[in-house]
This record gives C-alpha cells, sequence and structure tokens, in this order.
C-alpha cells in the first residue's frame, strides 16, 4: 500500500507537468523557459518535502509494526529456541526486527527492518525521477531498538522505538535526519510462552481480550452485534460487570483481563511471571476442560502430578509460579485462601480460585451456602 500511494503522488505530479507543457506552448518563448524552471523546481521541492513527511510519520511507523508483529510471533510460537540460544526476549527481539539472518537457530522474522527498508528504495527508485535518490541506513548499532509497556500502550499492546538514518536528494534540496519513531503493536494472536513452557509443551494458549474487553471500541447496531458476538458477550461488554456467566466465557477461551497484581506481556515473555505491572498487568484462567490437569503440576516445588482435584488458584500465573506475590504489603498466606467455583463444577472440574479474585470477577453466588 505505501508504493501505491507513493506511485499515485508521483503520477498526480506528472499530470500537472504535462498540463504546464500544455499552458508553456501558448506562452511566449521568453517565458517558456522561466516557467518550466519554476515549475519543475517547485514540483520537485514539494514532491521532496511531502514524501519525506511521510516517510517519518506513515510508512516507517507501519514497516516498524509489521515487523515487530512478524517477529514476536515467531518468538512467541518458537520459545525453545529463544532458550536454548541463552539470549534474553529483548535481545532476540532487537536482533530479528532488524535483521533475519540472526545467529539464533530456529528463529526468524521475513519481514525485518534490513529487508523492508531495501524494498522501499528499491521501489522509490523505480518510480520517481532520475534526480531522485533515497538511502535508508540498515545498520543495527544506528537502530536505538526498545520495546516496553506503559499507560500509553495498556496492557495489549507494546510500545517499539527505532531510529532510522534517512537521505532523502533531488535536484533542488536535500533532506537528511535521524528519524525516531514509535509504533504501537497489538498483542492479540501471540502465544503466551507461559503455558507451553510451564506444561512441557501439552498446552498453548494465545492473547485475546476478555469479555468485557471484547466491544471496547466497537460501534455498531444489535444485528452487527450478534453477527460478531453471543448474547452472552454482548450483555457482558456492554454491561460491563462479571457474572459467572461472564467468566465461564472467560475461561472457555482462555482469555486474559487486565489485573495490577498480575505480570505483563514482556514479563511473561521473559518468563518473569513472579512479579507484577502496575499498568500492564493481564492474567487467564486454567481451562480444565481443555487441559488435562492431572497431566501438569503446580508452582516450582510441585512436582508429582497430584490428580484432577488440585488444592491451587487457577489464575495461571499463580498456578504455575506457585504464588500470587509481587505487590508490598501483599498477603503472603492467601494462597491458602482458596475455594471451589461449585456454579461452574459442572463446566469446569474442580476449578478453584483465590478469595481476592471472588470479588474481582464476581463470583460470590458460586461458593456453595
Amino acid at each position: 500500500m505505501v508504493i501505491m500511494n507513493k506511485k499515485g503522488v508521483f503520477f498526480t505530479i506528472m499530470s500537472i507537468t504535462l498540463i504546464s507543457v500544455v499552458l508553456l506552448i501558448l506562452a511566449p518563448y521568453p517565458q517558456q523557459s522561466l516557467m518550466m524552471i519554476e515549475r519543475a523546481d517547485k514540483t520537485a521541492l514539494e514532491y521532496g518535502n511531502d514524501f519525506f513527511v511521510y516517510l517519518e510519520n506513515s510508512i516507517l511507523p507501519s514497516m516498524v509494526k509489521a515487523s515487530s508483529y512478524s517477529a514476536l510471533n515467531n518468538i512467541s510460537r518458537e520459545y525453545d529456541s529463544l532458550l536454548s540460544s541463552g539470549k534474553d526476549f529483548e535481545t532476540a527481539f532487537k536482533m530479528l526486527l532488524w535483521n533475519e539472518t540472526s545467529t539464533i537457530a530456529g528463529l526468524g522474522n521475513p519481514y525485518n527492518m534490513t529487508y523492508l527498508l531495501k524494498e522501499l528504495e528499491k521501489e522509490f527508485d523505480e518510480s520517481s525521477p532520475d534526480t531522485f535518490s533515497l538511502s535508508l541506513s540498515k545498520n543495527y548499532t544506528e537502530s536505538n531498538i526498545s520495546i516496553f509497556q506503559n499507560d500509553i500502550t495498556g496492557p495489549y499492546q507494546v510500545g517499539v522505538n527505532v531510529s532510522v538514518k534517512a537521505s532523502l536528494k533531488t535536484n533542488v534540496a536535500n533532506w537528511s535526519s535521524t528519524i525516531h519513531i514509535t509504533s504501537y503493536v497489538p498483542i492479540i494472536g501471540l502465544e503466551d510462552p507461559v503455558y507451553a513452557h510451564y506444561t512441557e509443551g501439552k498446552y498453548h494458549n494465545y492473547f485475546n481480550l476478555s469479555t468485557l474487553d471484547l466491544g471496547r471500541n466497537l460501534s455498531a447496531t444489535p444485528d452487527q452485534l450478534l453477527a460478531l458476538y453471543t448474547p452472552v458477550q454482548i450483555g457482558c461488554f456492554l454491561n460491563k460487570a462479571w457474572n459467572s456467566s461472564c467468566f465461564e466465557d472467560h475461561v472457555n477461551r482462555s482469555a486474559y483481563f487486565k489485573n495490577s497484581r498480575a505480570p505483563s506481556f514482556i514479563q511473561r515473555m521473559n518468563l518473569d511471571i513472579t512479579y507484577n505491572s502496575s499498568c500492564c498487568g493481564i492474567e487467564s484462567f486454567l481451562n480444565p476442560a481443555k487441559i488435562d490437569m492431572s497431566s501438569i503440576h503446580y508452582g516450582p516445588d510441585y512436582n508429582d502430578p497430584d490428580g484432577d482435584d488440585k488444592n491451587m488458584t487457577y489464575v495461571d500465573y499463580c498456578f504455575f509460579s506457585g504464588q500470587c506475590g509481587g505487590i508490598e504489603g501483599d498477603n503472603p498466606d492467601r494462597m491458602k485462601l482458596i475455594t471451589d467455583l461449585y456454579c461452574l463444577n459442572d463446566t469446569f472440574p474442580y476449578i478453584k480460585i483465590d478469595y481476592m479474585r471472588l470479588d474481582y470477577y464476581n463470583l460470590s453466588d458460586c461458593l456453595r451456602r
């Protein structure tokens, strides 16, 4: 799409030039040369400036977003390759974002920035006048890549910062600067490596929105909503309130919900699930209707599978780490304060929750009276 837009701008300029030629035929000869020079210079100047602005504000941010998602997708699905490499997540991400020919066996990114920048230079050269030249630095050491989450990204995106040196030369002017890009990349659809890692590859889970978050940015008619979601899902995100039906859908889809006591996406990609993220924490629940609970264990100190009926909350990071800590002043004994969700035991055998989340998910009615 970038290429088509750029070509469209160029062909528009060419059309203006052709109209100018027709007008020049009717002009006195002494004025023709002057008008042609002025029009050509003005067109080149405007085209060069517009393109450089578009490069900075649209083309490069779109490339960073596409390349980042591709790199994250590959890492999340081939996480064993990352662990085997001995490299941390951030280092691997930076390498794959910039160049596919990394030293991490089993990982790659066909849409890396080096490839995309080369393609952009190639297409620009083919569709622009001979007097125009675009040069984009592909030096990894100059790229200054970082990945982050904060209040702006929220829990379901990551921010990616990248620097690119760009130079545009024309017959009338030159543009040259280091362009600092920030792109926001969604995590929806990526795999959560926590599940595969802690179940020894028996279970895989993918980031998706909770029932309450599904329609947060959606403006649609009731008929359109019914075509996309179930009546339960519609009721949940319209009411913005949990109940046992909302929670059942939530667990069925192994979805995620924001919680400042939980780890963030980046922490999960580092398998760092014993600490929380106040801005971007997300958690899901193990779905006992999909996973054979007797084949997995909970916590690092529980090596013996103890059957289906485990004495542990089913919050994912609490279950796998053996603790729900991470916040100063948190009650270390509350891991012992768990209860069955009796109203859902027919759907999810033996599913349990800690008392703090009993209120958080509005599930008090699920207790046996």
